[in-house]
């Protein structure tokens, strides 16, 4: 705590994580007005660049010295600054842009950001997951039976709603079965893709107190379809 109190007190803020390297470098002593100067030209920057409405050049260099940022000094910024960073960044990536390139760079950050699970919880962050939905089914779309994102690009979609899912609002877990539970039809091959979205969208990391709200909806339901599906005869599960 002694510890804390000392960090706060030298940087104005109690940092979330900082890079344990930091302390071993020879200008040591300077480390901490270095990033503290850094980290207030990206936050300035970066919330110009989007009032500014500059997406393509502005958002994307200053997303990138943040990343850069915390490659060299950590999540070494306030909770308070997590959060909204996060929220930022999220609402970067779900808004509608064709510039997939960007997307792909949103993507990367908002997965760093959200890496550390220990240091953000769901009382201080509550996220829609029906926006990542929707980027998900235009990520996934061929275009005359072509491929348009490669398999790297869906891979990170993928790996930032998994990022994301723990911090679902706590009436997500209802809205995703009523979308995804018409898919669930043993006989037809779209089951794979509504088991695949399940499989990332549904929160199972709930605390007790939601857990009505959580795996309790659909626990029993899904061992039934298990059970129906393990049974079934190999013949049966054919689609022609």
């Amino acid at each position: 705590m002694k510890k804390n109190d000392q960090r706060e007190k030298a940087l104005g803020f109690l940092p979330q994580k900082e890079s344990e390297f930091s302390a071993l470098l020879p200008y040591a002593d300077d480390v901490d007005v270095e990033s503290n100067a850094v980290l207030a030209e990206i936050k300035c920057h970066l919330g110009r660049a989007v009032q500014l409405r500059d997406i393509k050049i502005g958002c994307r260099h200053w997303i990138v010295q943040l990343e850069r940022y915390i490659s060299i000094y950590g999540y070494k910024f306030s909770k308070t600054d997590h959060v909204l960073l996060v929220k930022l960044v999220f609402d970067l990536l779900t808004m509608p842009l064709k510039e997939y390139a960007l997307v792909d760079k949103f993507a990367v950050i908002l997965a760093t950001l959200l890496k550390k699970r220990s240091l953000l919880s769901r009382d201080d962050l509550v996220l829609p997951w029906r926006p990542l939905y929707k980027l998900l089914e235009d990520c996934s779309k061929d275009v005359g039976g072509c491929r348009v994102f490669t398999v790297n690009f869906e891979n990170r979609m993928k790996s930032v709603i998994k990022a994301c899912n723990p911090f679902f609002y706590e009436d997500a877990t209802k809205e995703i079965l009523d979308e995804f539970r018409p898919f669930l039809c043993p006989f037809d091959m779209m089951v794979i893709g509504g088991l695949q979205c399940l499989e990332l969208f549904l929160p199972t990391s709930l605390p007790p107190e939601l857990h009505h709200k959580g795996f309790k909806l659909w626990l029993d339901e899904f061992l039934q379809l298990w059970k129906s599906f393990y049974s079934m005869p190999s013949w049966e599960g054919v689609s022609g």
